[in-house]
């Protein structure tokens, strides 16, 4: 699967109709908000408020989400770390 980002964006990639793909005019906008987790709360209402104030102009900017990744060290046990999404 692709990168999502401003090159896949800028190549004319077939995305699937389902998937909203963010205008190329959104990408030179300030990232204002960082948020820490993606779950399904997060990306259907929080990210979504943002989407929509963006569409009004009232809000002009980005979100960057910080992922939490699984790492499994060598001793066995689960830890966790955040990654940029």
């Amino acid at each position: 699967m692709p990168k999502l980002d401003a090159a896949l964006l800028a190549s004319g990639h077939a995305f699937p109709r389902e998937l909203v793909v963010p205008p190329q005019r959104a990408l030179p906008l300030p990232e204002k908000v960082l948020q820490f987790g993606e779950g399904n709360f997060l990306r259907a209402f929080v990210d979504w408020m943002f989407a929509r104030l963006n569409r009004r102009g009232s809000f002009a900017g980005r979100v960057v989400l910080v992922a939490l990744t699984w790492i499994y060290p060598a001793a066995g046990r689960a830890a966790h770390a955040f990654g940029l999404a």
